[in-house]
């Protein structure tokens, strides 16, 4: 799926929080969303979705390394999974170096 385009939008501020969505497209149609705070320069993961037909095929691993890449140096923690989430979760840390790994908190 090399088409895919990710956008990084900001919701709104309040009180020292920046909340955010990173949507995946695929040919201008919106295939899965990253819901994210940025608060005490800590990126904090509120939800992940991915469309049914498009699941399993690296679109959650697109924009969390998207959502890496613009927040260099931030800690990213994930908020409470699902099952599938967690799963998830666990690819990504098998997936990352060492040092990565380090950078995730729960």
């Amino acid at each position: 799926m090399n088409n895919i385009t990710y956008i990084d939008t900001c919701r709104g501020a309040h009180s020292g929080q920046i909340d955010c969505t990173i949507y995946a497209e695929l040919d201008g149609k919106q295939i899965g969303y990253l819901d994210y705070s940025v608060y005490q320069n800590v990126v904090h993961i509120e939800m992940i979705e991915v469309n049914n037909e498009y699941k399993r095929k690296g679109i959650a691993t697109g924009m969390m390394n998207f959502l890496k890449k613009e927040n260099p140096g931030r800690s990213i923690k994930p908020g409470y999974s699902t099952g599938e989430g967690i799963a998830f979760l666990n690819s990504l840390k098998e997936a990352q170096s060492e040092s990565d790994y380090l950078k995730w908190k729960r």
